[in-house]
């Protein structure tokens, strides 16, 4: 269904459409840009992430090869075989019939079979319960303890207080 390759500055044209409101915006973002989400914005962020030499933002493509979502790798360390996954982004059309969790498999196998990786990590807010649902569809699960990811566990968007659960999926467990 979905392919991935490294991303283009041509792919950053396209990724604010795929933004609807500015909570979901605040859901994708965390806080690292500024609402609304520009093209000037992700290109500016890619070239900061093409710096390190542990990071790298892919482009999801549709079938017919047209960017249709996003991704970041980074934090990879070869030798703990752990990387984290971020800024997943997929076009609105793509969202809720069980896209999300195909792109979450083709993620796992990249990862574990071309990376050669064995733990998968991400964060994500527990009032955005579409993205918790589907990692938990696709193995993830919560971790206590783990390093964190953002410095507080709470943060502040839109006048509310959003908590962030960190998850991991690791190969061979369900």
């Amino acid at each position: 269904m979905f392919k991935l390759r490294p991303f283009k500055n041509s792919d950053a044209a396209c990724m604010p459409s795929w933004i609807i409101d500015e909570r979901e915006f605040y859901f994708w973002s965390a806080g690292k840009f500024t609402y609304p989400l520009t093209a000037d914005q992700i290109i500016a962020y890619a070239e900061v992430m093409a710096d390190e030499q542990t990071a790298w933002p892919m482009t999801v493509l549709a079938e017919n090869g047209s960017p249709t979502g996003h991704i970041l790798l980074r934090r990879a360390d070869y030798l703990q075989r752990s990387i984290h996954l971020g800024f997943v982004l997929l076009a609105p059309q793509y969202r809720g019939n069980g896209c999300g969790q195909a792109l979450l498999r083709m993620i796992k196998k990249y990862v574990q079979e071309i990376l050669g990786m064995q733990r998968l990590t991400l964060g994500v807010f527990t009032n955005n319960l579409q993205a918790v649902n589907c990692y938990k569809r696709e193995g993830f699960k919560a971790v206590d303890g783990m390093k964190v990811i953002f410095p507080l566990y709470n943060v502040e968007f839109l006048g509310e207080q959003w908590e962030i659960i960190e998850m991991e999926w690791l190969a061979g467990e369900r």
